[in-house]
């Protein structure tokens, strides 16, 4: 019985130290892609702070009656 539990054990750790090297390169990639994605995030908020900023504190212009 205790040698089927420390085989079943075995196979769990050697699973693990296995499936290491694939968790760390996806959380990299990830990492990278969510970083990337709120720099866009803050670079789109940038713009649409701007852009409304424009539009909202722009000169009124006398209209052409």
């Amino acid at each position: 019985m205790l040698q089927i539990i420390l085989i079943i054990l075995a196979a769990w750790v050697g699973l693990a130290l296995l499936a290491l090297p694939v968790v760390v390169l996806f959380g990299g990639v990830w990492r990278r892609a969510d970083a990337e994605t709120g720099r866009q995030h803050r670079e789109r908020r940038a713009r649409s702070t701007a852009a409304t900023a424009s539009i909202r504190y722009a000169p009124r212009r006398a209209s052409q009656a």
